[in-house]
Protein backbone atom coordinates (compact mmCIF):
# COMPACT_ATOMS: atom_id res chain seq x y z
CA UNK A 1 0.00 0.00 0.00
CA UNK A 2 1.40 3.38 -0.99
CA UNK A 3 1.55 5.82 1.92
CA UNK A 4 1.09 9.51 1.05
CA UNK A 5 2.65 12.18 3.26
CA UNK A 6 1.81 15.82 3.77
CA UNK A 7 4.32 18.26 2.23
CA UNK A 8 6.19 18.99 5.46
CA UNK A 9 6.35 15.28 6.32
CA UNK A 10 7.61 14.42 2.83
CA UNK A 11 10.31 17.05 3.22
CA UNK A 12 11.29 15.58 6.60
CA UNK A 13 11.43 12.10 5.05
CA UNK A 14 13.83 13.27 2.34
CA UNK A 15 16.07 15.16 4.76
CA UNK A 16 16.37 12.22 7.14
CA UNK A 17 17.31 9.88 4.31
CA UNK A 18 19.89 12.39 3.06
CA UNK A 19 21.37 12.70 6.56
CA UNK A 20 21.73 8.94 6.84
CA UNK A 21 23.42 8.82 3.46
CA UNK A 22 25.81 11.53 4.67
CA UNK A 23 26.82 9.31 7.59
CA UNK A 24 24.80 10.66 10.52
CA UNK A 25 23.56 7.65 12.52
CA UNK A 26 20.98 9.21 14.87
CA UNK A 27 18.55 11.83 13.51
CA UNK A 28 15.82 13.83 15.24
CA UNK A 29 12.62 15.18 13.69
CA UNK A 30 10.62 17.79 15.61
CA UNK A 31 6.95 17.97 14.60
CA UNK A 32 4.15 19.20 16.89
CA UNK A 33 1.36 17.13 18.36
CA UNK A 34 -1.40 16.50 15.82
CA UNK A 35 0.74 16.66 12.66
CA UNK A 36 1.04 12.93 11.96
CA UNK A 37 4.26 11.67 13.56
CA UNK A 38 2.82 8.13 13.73
CA UNK A 39 2.16 8.24 9.99
CA UNK A 40 5.71 9.42 9.38
CA UNK A 41 7.05 6.61 11.57
CA UNK A 42 5.01 4.15 9.52
CA UNK A 43 6.50 5.53 6.29
CA UNK A 44 10.03 4.95 7.56
CA UNK A 45 9.16 1.48 8.81
CA UNK A 46 7.67 0.61 5.43
CA UNK A 47 10.83 1.89 3.71
CA UNK A 48 12.97 -0.50 5.77
CA UNK A 49 10.71 -3.51 5.20
CA UNK A 50 10.49 -2.84 1.44
CA UNK A 51 14.30 -2.78 1.31
CA UNK A 52 14.58 -6.12 3.11
CA UNK A 53 15.73 -4.53 6.36
CA UNK A 54 14.31 -4.82 9.86
CA UNK A 55 12.91 -2.09 12.08
CA UNK A 56 12.02 -1.65 15.76
CA UNK A 57 9.48 0.98 16.79
CA UNK A 58 10.10 1.90 20.41
CA UNK A 59 7.50 3.72 22.52
CA UNK A 60 7.32 5.01 26.09
CA UNK A 61 3.85 3.88 27.16
CA UNK A 62 1.94 0.66 26.70
CA UNK A 63 -1.12 2.21 25.04
CA UNK A 64 1.11 3.79 22.38
CA UNK A 65 1.97 0.28 21.16
CA UNK A 66 -1.66 -0.30 20.24
CA UNK A 67 -1.89 3.13 18.58
CA UNK A 68 1.14 2.51 16.36
CA UNK A 69 0.12 -1.04 15.44
CA UNK A 70 -3.32 0.17 14.36
CA UNK A 71 -1.90 3.17 12.48
CA UNK A 72 0.61 1.05 10.54
CA UNK A 73 -2.02 -1.47 9.48
CA UNK A 74 -4.68 1.11 8.64
CA UNK A 75 -2.48 3.47 6.60
CA UNK A 76 0.07 1.16 5.00
CA UNK A 77 -1.10 -2.41 5.47
CA UNK A 78 2.08 -2.95 7.52
CA UNK A 79 1.81 -5.67 10.17
CA UNK A 80 3.84 -4.93 13.30
CA UNK A 81 4.73 -7.76 15.65
CA UNK A 82 4.31 -6.74 19.31
CA UNK A 83 6.88 -7.14 22.10
CA UNK A 84 5.02 -6.05 25.20
CA UNK A 85 4.37 -7.71 28.55
CA UNK A 86 3.32 -11.31 27.91
CA UNK A 87 3.22 -10.75 24.12
CA UNK A 88 6.43 -11.77 22.39
CA UNK A 89 7.31 -10.93 18.81
CA UNK A 90 8.68 -13.45 16.34
CA UNK A 91 12.45 -12.97 16.57
CA UNK A 92 12.86 -12.74 12.78
CA UNK A 93 9.90 -10.41 12.20
CA UNK A 94 10.73 -7.55 9.81
CA UNK A 95 8.87 -4.93 11.89
CA UNK A 96 8.42 -4.96 15.67
CA UNK A 97 6.74 -2.50 18.04
CA UNK A 98 7.79 -2.59 21.70
CA UNK A 99 7.42 -0.58 24.89
CA UNK A 100 10.68 0.45 26.51
CA UNK A 101 9.41 -0.90 29.85
CA UNK A 102 9.21 -4.39 28.38
CA UNK A 103 12.75 -4.38 27.01
CA UNK A 104 14.51 -4.62 30.35
CA UNK A 105 17.88 -6.36 30.60
CA UNK A 106 16.57 -9.93 30.78
CA UNK A 107 14.17 -9.41 27.87
CA UNK A 108 16.78 -7.61 25.76
CA UNK A 109 19.17 -10.55 26.05
CA UNK A 110 16.69 -12.72 24.12
CA UNK A 111 17.30 -10.56 21.04
CA UNK A 112 20.30 -10.59 18.73
CA UNK A 113 22.08 -7.19 19.09
CA UNK A 114 22.15 -7.01 15.31
CA UNK A 115 18.46 -7.81 14.89
CA UNK A 116 17.44 -4.35 13.65
CA UNK A 117 18.75 -1.95 11.04
CA UNK A 118 16.67 0.96 12.31
CA UNK A 119 15.19 1.90 15.70
CA UNK A 120 12.42 4.51 15.59
CA UNK A 121 11.88 6.31 18.91
CA UNK A 122 8.41 7.74 19.39
CA UNK A 123 8.22 10.63 21.92
CA UNK A 124 12.00 10.79 21.48
CA UNK A 125 12.57 13.42 24.18
CA UNK A 126 12.58 10.36 26.50
CA UNK A 127 15.36 8.71 24.51
CA UNK A 128 18.28 10.10 26.57
CA UNK A 129 16.88 8.61 29.80
CA UNK A 130 18.72 5.53 31.19
CA UNK A 131 16.04 2.96 30.25
CA UNK A 132 15.96 4.12 26.63
CA UNK A 133 19.74 4.44 26.33
CA UNK A 134 20.12 0.84 27.55
CA UNK A 135 18.01 -0.37 24.61
CA UNK A 136 19.73 1.87 22.07
CA UNK A 137 23.20 0.80 23.25
CA UNK A 138 22.17 -2.85 22.95
CA UNK A 139 21.15 -2.32 19.31
CA UNK A 140 24.14 -0.04 18.72
CA UNK A 141 24.60 -1.06 15.08
CA UNK A 142 21.15 0.23 14.12
CA UNK A 143 20.43 3.70 12.79
CA UNK A 144 18.17 5.78 15.06
CA UNK A 145 15.28 8.06 14.17
CA UNK A 146 13.72 10.16 16.91
CA UNK A 147 10.27 11.73 16.53
CA UNK A 148 9.15 14.30 19.08
CA UNK A 149 6.82 17.24 19.52
CA UNK A 150 9.39 18.96 21.73
CA UNK A 151 13.08 18.25 22.36
CA UNK A 152 12.87 20.05 25.73
CA UNK A 153 13.29 17.94 28.86
CA UNK A 154 12.44 18.97 32.41
CA UNK A 155 15.80 17.61 33.63
CA UNK A 156 17.56 19.69 30.92
CA UNK A 157 19.49 16.71 29.58
CA UNK A 158 20.78 17.50 26.12
CA UNK A 159 19.28 15.60 23.20
CA UNK A 160 22.66 16.11 21.55
CA UNK A 161 24.00 13.31 23.73
CA UNK A 162 22.24 10.90 21.35
CA UNK A 163 21.11 12.67 18.19
CA UNK A 164 23.67 14.02 15.76
CA UNK A 165 21.32 16.46 14.04
CA UNK A 166 17.77 17.74 13.78
CA UNK A 167 16.95 16.94 10.19
CA UNK A 168 13.63 18.76 10.15
CA UNK A 169 11.82 21.16 12.46
CA UNK A 170 8.16 22.08 11.89
CA UNK A 171 6.94 24.31 14.69
CA UNK A 172 3.49 24.80 16.20
CA UNK A 173 3.40 28.26 14.66
CA UNK A 174 4.28 26.75 11.25
CA UNK A 175 1.48 24.20 11.59
CA UNK A 176 -1.09 26.82 12.63
CA UNK A 177 -0.04 29.27 9.92
CA UNK A 178 -0.12 26.58 7.24
CA UNK A 179 -3.58 25.43 8.31
CA UNK A 180 -2.75 22.01 9.74
CA UNK A 181 -3.58 22.90 13.36
CA UNK A 182 -6.21 25.23 14.79
CA UNK A 183 -5.31 28.71 16.09
CA UNK A 184 -4.84 29.05 19.83
CA UNK A 185 -6.16 31.78 22.12
CA UNK A 186 -4.56 31.91 25.51
CA UNK A 187 -6.20 33.51 28.53
CA UNK A 188 -4.26 33.90 31.73
CA UNK A 189 -6.62 33.51 34.67
CA UNK A 190 -5.73 35.21 37.95
CA UNK A 191 -7.38 33.66 41.00
CA UNK A 192 -7.12 35.38 44.37
CA UNK A 193 -5.11 33.31 46.83
CA UNK A 194 -3.41 31.26 44.12
CA UNK A 195 0.28 32.12 44.44
CA UNK A 196 3.15 29.76 43.63
CA UNK A 197 6.00 32.21 44.19
CA UNK A 198 7.09 30.62 47.47
CA UNK A 199 7.02 27.05 46.20
CA UNK A 200 10.44 25.45 46.38
CA UNK A 201 12.11 24.41 43.12
CA UNK A 202 14.56 21.49 43.14
CA UNK A 203 16.25 20.19 39.97
CA UNK A 204 13.91 22.31 37.82
CA UNK A 205 10.83 20.76 39.43
CA UNK A 206 8.33 22.23 41.86
CA UNK A 207 8.17 20.59 45.27
CA UNK A 208 4.94 18.61 45.01
CA UNK A 209 4.18 18.89 48.71
CA UNK A 210 4.32 22.68 48.50
CA UNK A 211 2.11 22.70 45.42
CA UNK A 212 -0.45 20.32 46.94
CA UNK A 213 -0.72 22.49 50.04
CA UNK A 214 -1.91 25.32 47.78
CA UNK A 215 -4.07 23.69 45.12
CA UNK A 216 -5.89 21.27 47.41
CA UNK A 217 -7.45 24.03 49.51
CA UNK A 218 -11.21 23.79 48.98
CA UNK A 219 -11.66 27.54 48.46
CA UNK A 220 -8.84 27.62 45.88
CA UNK A 221 -10.37 24.71 43.95
CA UNK A 222 -13.75 26.45 43.98
CA UNK A 223 -12.22 29.69 42.74
CA UNK A 224 -10.51 27.85 39.89
CA UNK A 225 -13.75 26.07 38.96
CA UNK A 226 -15.79 29.24 38.55
CA UNK A 227 -13.79 30.85 35.71
CA UNK A 228 -13.25 27.42 34.14
CA UNK A 229 -17.02 26.94 33.85
CA UNK A 230 -17.62 30.43 32.46
CA UNK A 231 -14.65 30.64 30.07
CA UNK A 232 -14.81 27.12 28.65
CA UNK A 233 -18.51 27.42 27.87
CA UNK A 234 -19.66 24.37 25.95
CA UNK A 235 -16.18 23.45 24.75
CA UNK A 236 -14.94 19.90 25.45
CA UNK A 237 -12.24 20.59 28.05
CA UNK A 238 -9.19 18.79 29.43
CA UNK A 239 -7.83 20.11 32.73
CA UNK A 240 -4.30 19.30 33.89
CA UNK A 241 -3.97 19.24 37.69
CA UNK A 242 -1.14 19.00 40.20
CA UNK A 243 -2.50 16.28 42.49
CA UNK A 244 -5.10 13.54 42.62
CA UNK A 245 -7.02 15.36 45.35
CA UNK A 246 -7.15 18.55 43.28
CA UNK A 247 -8.27 16.71 40.13
CA UNK A 248 -11.04 14.81 41.91
CA UNK A 249 -12.25 17.87 43.85
CA UNK A 250 -12.30 20.00 40.70
CA UNK A 251 -14.34 17.38 38.83
CA UNK A 252 -16.82 17.17 41.71
CA UNK A 253 -17.30 20.95 41.87
CA UNK A 254 -17.70 21.20 38.09
CA UNK A 255 -20.30 18.40 38.18
CA UNK A 256 -22.18 20.23 40.94
CA UNK A 257 -22.26 23.31 38.73
CA UNK A 258 -23.83 21.68 35.70
CA UNK A 259 -20.79 20.39 33.82
CA UNK A 260 -20.50 16.68 33.13
CA UNK A 261 -17.04 16.06 34.57
CA UNK A 262 -14.85 13.12 35.63
CA UNK A 263 -11.27 12.71 36.78
CA UNK A 264 -8.57 10.19 35.88
CA UNK A 265 -5.24 9.50 37.55
CA UNK A 266 -2.54 6.85 37.82
CA UNK A 267 -4.27 5.20 40.79
CA UNK A 268 -7.34 4.47 38.67
CA UNK A 269 -5.79 3.53 35.33
CA UNK A 270 -8.47 0.93 34.63
CA UNK A 271 -11.15 3.62 34.77
CA UNK A 272 -9.28 5.95 32.43
CA UNK A 273 -10.18 4.13 29.21
CA UNK A 274 -13.90 4.28 29.97
CA UNK A 275 -13.75 7.95 31.02
CA UNK A 276 -11.87 8.94 27.86
CA UNK A 277 -14.26 6.94 25.68
CA UNK A 278 -17.18 8.83 27.22
CA UNK A 279 -15.35 12.12 26.67
CA UNK A 280 -14.67 11.27 23.01
CA UNK A 281 -18.36 10.41 22.60
CA UNK A 282 -19.26 13.82 24.06
CA UNK A 283 -20.92 12.22 27.07
CA UNK A 284 -18.59 14.24 29.30
CA UNK A 285 -17.76 17.95 29.08
CA UNK A 286 -14.59 18.02 31.18
CA UNK A 287 -11.88 15.52 32.10
CA UNK A 288 -9.50 16.47 34.90
CA UNK A 289 -6.29 14.46 35.10
CA UNK A 290 -2.89 14.13 36.72
CA UNK A 291 -0.11 13.15 34.29
CA UNK A 292 -2.30 10.76 32.31
CA UNK A 293 -2.97 12.26 28.87
CA UNK A 294 -0.06 14.53 28.02
CA UNK A 295 1.21 12.04 25.43
CA UNK A 296 -0.40 9.67 22.97
CA UNK A 297 -4.01 10.70 23.48
CA UNK A 298 -6.01 12.06 20.57
CA UNK A 299 -9.41 13.68 20.93
CA UNK A 300 -9.99 16.16 18.07
CA UNK A 301 -13.14 17.71 19.64
CA UNK A 302 -11.06 19.03 22.58
CA UNK A 303 -11.14 22.81 22.17
CA UNK A 304 -10.27 24.03 25.66
CA UNK A 305 -7.21 23.14 27.75
CA UNK A 306 -6.99 24.30 31.36
CA UNK A 307 -3.53 24.34 32.95
CA UNK A 308 -4.35 24.14 36.66
CA UNK A 309 -0.88 23.14 37.82
CA UNK A 310 2.45 24.95 37.99
CA UNK A 311 4.72 23.96 35.11
CA UNK A 312 8.41 24.73 34.65
CA UNK A 313 9.04 22.53 31.63
CA UNK A 314 8.29 24.01 28.24
CA UNK A 315 8.05 20.51 26.82
CA UNK A 316 5.40 19.46 29.33
CA UNK A 317 3.41 22.63 28.74
CA UNK A 318 3.56 22.16 24.97
CA UNK A 319 2.26 18.61 25.33
CA UNK A 320 -0.66 19.81 27.43
CA UNK A 321 -1.68 22.49 24.95
CA UNK A 322 -1.15 20.10 22.05
CA UNK A 323 -4.13 18.05 23.24
CA UNK A 324 -6.40 20.81 21.93
CA UNK A 325 -4.85 21.79 18.61
CA UNK A 326 -6.05 19.04 16.28
CA UNK A 327 -8.67 20.16 13.72
CA UNK A 328 -12.24 18.92 13.99
CA UNK A 329 -12.77 15.34 12.80
CA UNK A 330 -15.16 16.35 10.01
CA UNK A 331 -12.38 18.22 8.14
CA UNK A 332 -9.17 16.50 9.28
CA UNK A 333 -9.01 14.05 6.37
CA UNK A 334 -9.88 16.74 3.82
CA UNK A 335 -7.11 19.21 4.65
CA UNK A 336 -4.59 17.43 2.44
CA UNK A 337 -6.68 18.21 -0.63
CA UNK A 338 -6.65 21.96 0.04
CA UNK A 339 -4.08 24.71 -0.25
CA UNK A 340 -3.02 26.79 2.73
CA UNK A 341 -5.83 29.32 2.53
CA UNK A 342 -8.35 26.58 1.88
CA UNK A 343 -7.24 24.71 5.00
CA UNK A 344 -7.45 27.82 7.16
CA UNK A 345 -10.89 28.65 5.78
CA UNK A 346 -12.05 25.09 6.45
CA UNK A 347 -10.88 25.33 10.07
CA UNK A 348 -12.65 28.67 10.55
CA UNK A 349 -15.89 27.20 9.22
CA UNK A 350 -15.64 23.96 11.20
CA UNK A 351 -17.11 23.00 14.56
CA UNK A 352 -13.71 23.81 16.10
CA UNK A 353 -12.34 27.12 14.73
CA UNK A 354 -9.78 27.51 17.53
CA UNK A 355 -8.58 26.26 20.91
CA UNK A 356 -8.74 28.24 24.15
CA UNK A 357 -5.98 27.70 26.71
CA UNK A 358 -6.79 28.77 30.26
CA UNK A 359 -3.51 29.31 32.09
CA UNK A 360 -4.16 30.04 35.76
CA UNK A 361 -2.03 33.01 36.81
CA UNK A 362 1.27 31.96 38.29
CA UNK A 363 0.61 28.35 37.27
CA UNK A 364 3.17 28.45 34.48
CA UNK A 365 5.91 30.52 32.95
CA UNK A 366 5.59 28.61 29.70
CA UNK A 367 3.61 29.22 26.57
CA UNK A 368 3.20 27.98 23.07
CA UNK A 369 2.77 30.77 20.60
CA UNK A 370 2.46 34.53 20.86
CA UNK A 371 -0.67 36.21 19.63
CA UNK A 372 1.52 38.71 17.83
CA UNK A 373 3.29 35.89 15.96
CA UNK A 374 -0.03 34.83 14.50
CA UNK A 375 -1.37 38.27 13.68
CA UNK A 376 1.67 40.26 12.55
CA UNK A 377 2.59 39.58 8.91
CA UNK A 378 6.27 40.57 9.05
CA UNK A 379 9.17 41.24 11.41
CA UNK A 380 8.82 45.02 11.25
CA UNK A 381 5.22 44.88 12.44
CA UNK A 382 6.19 42.39 15.15
CA UNK A 383 8.92 44.75 16.34
CA UNK A 384 6.47 47.64 16.52
CA UNK A 385 3.73 45.64 18.18
CA UNK A 386 5.94 43.97 20.80
CA UNK A 387 6.13 47.06 23.03
CA UNK A 388 2.37 47.58 22.98
CA UNK A 389 1.74 43.92 23.83
CA UNK A 390 4.29 44.10 26.63
CA UNK A 391 2.28 46.98 28.10
CA UNK A 392 -1.02 45.11 27.85
CA UNK A 393 -2.41 46.73 24.68
CA UNK A 394 -4.79 44.98 22.32
CA UNK A 395 -2.74 42.94 19.83
CA UNK A 396 -5.22 43.00 16.93
CA UNK A 397 -5.64 46.78 17.20
CA UNK A 398 -1.88 47.20 17.40
CA UNK A 399 -1.28 45.20 14.22
CA UNK A 400 -3.94 47.10 12.31
CA UNK A 401 -2.47 50.44 13.37
CA UNK A 402 1.08 49.30 12.59
CA UNK A 403 -0.03 48.43 9.07
CA UNK A 404 -1.86 51.72 8.58
CA UNK A 405 -0.66 55.23 7.86
CA UNK A 406 -1.13 56.54 11.41
CA UNK A 407 1.79 57.95 13.35
CA UNK A 408 2.97 54.79 15.11
CA UNK A 409 4.43 56.25 18.30
CA UNK A 410 1.25 58.21 19.07
CA UNK A 411 -0.93 55.20 18.24
CA UNK A 412 1.15 52.97 20.53
CA UNK A 413 0.89 55.49 23.36
CA UNK A 414 -2.90 55.58 23.01
CA UNK A 415 -3.20 51.78 23.06
CA UNK A 416 -1.10 51.47 26.19
CA UNK A 417 -3.05 54.24 27.90
CA UNK A 418 -6.34 52.57 26.99
CA UNK A 419 -5.17 49.27 28.50
CA UNK A 420 -4.11 50.97 31.73
CA UNK A 421 -7.52 52.52 32.22
CA UNK A 422 -9.34 49.18 32.49
CA UNK A 423 -10.72 48.85 36.06
CA UNK A 424 -10.00 45.83 38.25
CA UNK A 425 -11.92 46.46 41.47
CA UNK A 426 -13.66 43.91 43.70
CA UNK A 427 -12.97 40.76 41.70
CA UNK A 428 -11.77 37.33 42.79
CA UNK A 429 -10.60 36.33 39.34
CA UNK A 430 -9.89 37.98 36.02
CA UNK A 431 -8.41 37.05 32.67
CA UNK A 432 -5.91 38.58 30.31
CA UNK A 433 -4.78 37.84 26.81
CA UNK A 434 -1.09 37.04 27.16
CA UNK A 435 1.87 37.40 24.84
CA UNK A 436 4.24 34.75 26.15
CA UNK A 437 7.34 33.24 24.60
CA UNK A 438 8.70 31.92 27.79
CA UNK A 439 11.61 29.75 26.71
CA UNK A 440 14.08 30.50 23.94
CA UNK A 441 16.33 27.82 22.52
CA UNK A 442 19.83 28.35 21.16
CA UNK A 443 18.74 28.44 17.54
CA UNK A 444 16.15 31.16 18.16
CA UNK A 445 18.59 33.12 20.29
CA UNK A 446 21.35 33.09 17.68
CA UNK A 447 18.87 33.93 14.92
CA UNK A 448 17.62 36.99 16.83
CA UNK A 449 21.25 37.99 17.34
CA UNK A 450 21.65 38.04 13.57
CA UNK A 451 23.28 34.65 12.85
CA UNK A 452 21.90 33.17 9.61
CA UNK A 453 21.16 29.47 10.26
CA UNK A 454 19.83 27.37 7.42
CA UNK A 455 18.42 23.84 7.41
CA UNK A 456 20.41 21.53 5.18
CA UNK A 457 21.35 17.91 5.63
CA UNK A 458 24.31 18.39 3.29
CA UNK A 459 26.15 21.21 5.00
CA UNK A 460 29.46 20.46 6.74
CA UNK A 461 28.84 20.04 10.45
CA UNK A 462 30.43 22.23 13.10
CA UNK A 463 33.55 20.75 14.65
CA UNK A 464 33.37 19.32 18.19
CA UNK A 465 35.60 22.11 19.51
CA UNK A 466 33.18 24.70 18.09
CA UNK A 467 30.23 23.02 19.81
CA UNK A 468 32.19 22.98 23.08
CA UNK A 469 33.04 26.67 22.72
CA UNK A 470 29.39 27.55 22.06
CA UNK A 471 28.30 25.59 25.12
CA UNK A 472 30.90 27.43 27.20
CA UNK A 473 29.44 30.70 25.92
CA UNK A 474 25.95 29.73 27.11
CA UNK A 475 24.42 28.00 24.05
CA UNK A 476 23.70 24.82 26.01
CA UNK A 477 21.87 23.06 23.16
CA UNK A 478 24.51 23.87 20.53
CA UNK A 479 24.86 20.21 19.51
CA UNK A 480 21.18 19.92 18.59
CA UNK A 481 21.02 23.08 16.44
CA UNK A 482 22.79 21.34 13.52
CA UNK A 483 25.11 24.27 12.78
CA UNK A 484 27.59 24.18 9.93
CA UNK A 485 31.22 25.02 10.63
CA UNK A 486 30.79 28.48 9.06
CA UNK A 487 27.59 29.13 11.05
CA UNK A 488 29.40 28.15 14.24
CA UNK A 489 32.19 30.61 13.43
CA UNK A 490 29.64 33.36 12.81
CA UNK A 491 27.87 32.52 16.10
CA UNK A 492 31.11 32.63 18.10
CA UNK A 493 32.04 35.97 16.52
CA UNK A 494 28.62 37.42 17.28
CA UNK A 495 28.80 36.27 20.92
CA UNK A 496 32.31 37.72 21.28
CA UNK A 497 31.11 41.01 19.78
CA UNK A 498 28.19 41.17 22.21
CA UNK A 499 30.53 40.56 25.15
CA UNK A 500 32.84 43.34 23.95
CA UNK A 501 29.89 45.75 23.58
CA UNK A 502 28.57 44.92 27.05
CA UNK A 503 25.31 43.30 25.92
CA UNK A 504 23.28 40.57 27.66
CA UNK A 505 24.67 37.03 27.78
CA UNK A 506 22.84 33.87 26.64
CA UNK A 507 22.35 32.74 30.25
CA UNK A 508 20.78 36.09 31.13
CA UNK A 509 18.55 36.01 28.05
CA UNK A 510 17.34 32.51 28.88
CA UNK A 511 16.55 33.45 32.49
CA UNK A 512 14.70 36.62 31.51
CA UNK A 513 12.61 35.00 28.77
CA UNK A 514 11.69 32.19 31.19
CA UNK A 515 10.28 34.93 33.43
CA UNK A 516 8.13 36.37 30.65
CA UNK A 517 10.39 38.97 28.98
CA UNK A 518 10.14 39.08 25.20
CA UNK A 519 13.28 37.51 23.65
CA UNK A 520 14.00 40.54 21.47
CA UNK A 521 13.85 42.81 24.52
CA UNK A 522 16.17 40.56 26.53
CA UNK A 523 18.64 40.42 23.64
CA UNK A 524 18.74 44.22 23.36
CA UNK A 525 19.55 44.74 27.05
CA UNK A 526 22.96 45.70 28.35
CA UNK A 527 24.75 43.14 30.49
CA UNK A 528 24.31 45.26 33.63
CA UNK A 529 20.59 45.82 33.08
CA UNK A 530 20.01 42.14 32.28
CA UNK A 531 21.89 41.06 35.40
CA UNK A 532 19.78 43.37 37.55
CA UNK A 533 16.68 41.79 35.98
CA UNK A 534 17.93 38.25 36.64
CA UNK A 535 18.59 39.09 40.28
CA UNK A 536 15.12 40.62 40.60
CA UNK A 537 13.55 37.45 39.14
CA UNK A 538 15.55 35.35 41.59
CA UNK A 539 14.33 37.46 44.51
CA UNK A 540 10.78 37.04 43.16
CA UNK A 541 11.08 33.21 43.16
CA UNK A 542 11.39 32.89 39.39
CA UNK A 543 8.35 35.02 38.54
CA UNK A 544 8.19 38.18 36.46
CA UNK A 545 7.86 41.10 38.95
CA UNK A 546 4.62 43.02 38.53
CA UNK A 547 6.48 46.32 38.52
CA UNK A 548 8.17 45.35 35.26
CA UNK A 549 5.00 46.26 33.44
CA UNK A 550 3.51 42.81 33.00
CA UNK A 551 0.51 42.75 30.63
CA UNK A 552 -2.39 44.71 32.04
CA UNK A 553 -5.25 42.34 32.97
CA UNK A 554 -8.04 42.45 30.41
CA UNK A 555 -11.18 40.49 29.90
CA UNK A 556 -11.52 37.94 27.12
CA UNK A 557 -14.04 40.22 25.37
CA UNK A 558 -11.58 43.13 25.31
CA UNK A 559 -13.70 45.21 27.71
CA UNK A 560 -13.38 45.62 31.47
CA UNK A 561 -12.00 42.56 33.21
CA UNK A 562 -14.62 40.01 34.14
CA UNK A 563 -15.09 38.95 37.71
CA UNK A 564 -17.16 37.01 40.15
CA UNK A 565 -18.33 38.11 43.51
CA UNK A 566 -16.30 36.85 46.48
Amino acid sequence: MSLSLRPYAAEAFERVCAAWEAGTRAILVEHPTGTGKARLATAFAQREVDAGRRVLLLVDRDHLVTNLVQQAWRTAGLALQVEQGPRKAYRLAPAVCASVQTLHEARLSTWDPGAFDLVICDEAHHAVSPSWMAVLRYFERARVLGLTATPDRSDRKSMGALFGAIAHRFTVLDAITEGWLVPVRQLQVAVSGLDFRKVRVVANRFNQGDVAAIVEQSDIVARMAEPLVELSGTRPTIAFCASIAQARALAEILSANGRRAASIDYKRRKDARDVLARFNARELDVVTNVGMIREGYDCPPTSCVAVCTPVLSRGAYSQMVGRGLRPASEIADKLGDLDREGRRAAIRASSKPDCVVLDFAGASNQSLVRVVDVLAPNDEVKRRVARVVDEGGDVADAVQLALGNLEWEEAARQLVERARQQPLLGVTWHTMEVDPFAMIDGRAMLTLMGVDIRDSARKRKAAPWQITRLRDEGIADAASIALSDLEAIAALRRLADRKERGLSSPDQIRALTAAGTLPINAIRMTYARAQAGVEEVRRNHGQRPVEWGAPIPRAANGQAAMGATP
